[in-house]
């Protein structure tokens, strides 16, 4: 018997070509989206340049970059010990941002801190200081557009609960520059509910408390006029040369003296 002769038709060709076309596409689909259910380890770099999502933990032991949007749908956790962290953003150690940060705005200028709402801080603030000594130290001047209470919770003055103390001078209704150590432009009014005191002392030796005032004589010539404790010599003096003294005695004793001039 002799050889059979095959012979294909360009239909036969034409199906095989189809066939094996649709075996090749198949294989790269199945390469592309096939999902891996076992670990991958690389001990080189993984460049992932399109969309991928992973529902498995990724462990990177060295840097991980994205140059695209990072999109974390669950809590994000850095630097912290766990990888369950209590709040949405966690972060268990040291912040840097190059720009600002904004709680409650989404827009805030390069080193600036916006916070919209209360602002807590479990240990010591400082302004304008790196290293405060105390819960709140500011390192310069302060602006208060409303009040400041000590010892209040509101206020729309300064207000103190307890013992003010002021090192220098103060100045009260517009005395910036007071020249001693209490200026007040305007007028002083004292009242309690009990004895109203008003109280000069002296601590030196031998110096005295002194109250002076200024006016006007009936020609319009202002003049002061200086009003201190007295002693046992103390007199009435009209004498010329002298300074004119008006004494208040009682059993011999100058108590007050008021005399023309200045404490001081």
């Amino acid at each position: 018997m002799g050889a059979k002769t095959i012979r294909y038709s360009h239909r036969d060709a034409a199906m095989v070509i189809f066939v094996a076309a649709i075996f090749i596409l198949a294989v790269v689909y199945s390469v592309f989206s096939t999902t891996i259910g076992e670990s991958v380890n690389t001990g080189g770099t993984l460049t992932v340049s399109g969309a991928s999502t992973l529902t498995g933990a990724i462990n990177a032991s060295s840097t991980l970059q994205v140059t695209g949007d990072g999109l974390f749908y669950d809590q994000l956790s850095a630097g912290a010990s766990t990888n369950t962290p209590t709040t949405t953003f966690n972060v268990t150690g040291s912040g840097y941002f190059t720009g600002g940060l904004g709680v409650g705005y989404a827009t805030t200028g390069t080193g600036n801190l916006l916070v919209s709402n209360l602002g807590v801080f479990q240990h010591r603030l400082g302004v304008a200081s790196t290293s405060p000594v105390r819960s709140f130290e500011v390192g310069g001047s302060g602006l208060f557009s409303d009040g400041l209470g000590v010892g209040y919770a509101t206020t729309s003055g300064f207000r103190v609960a307890g013992t003010g103390l002021f090192d220098n001078r103060v100045g009260v209704t517009a005395t910036t520059a007071p020249y001693q150590e209490l200026g007040v432009g305007g007028d002083i009014a004292a009242s309690s509910n009990a004895t109203t005191t008003v109280s000069a002392e002296s601590t030196g030796t031998e110096i005295g408390s002194c109250i002076e005032l200024k006016g006007g004589r009936a020609q319009g010539e202002m003049r002061w006029i200086r009003i201190y404790v007295g002693g046992s010599g103390a007199t009435n003096t009209t004498a010329a040369g002298t300074i004119p003294s008006a004494v208040i005695q009682a059993g011999g004793v100058g108590l007050l003296v008021i005399q023309e001039g200045r404490c001081q």
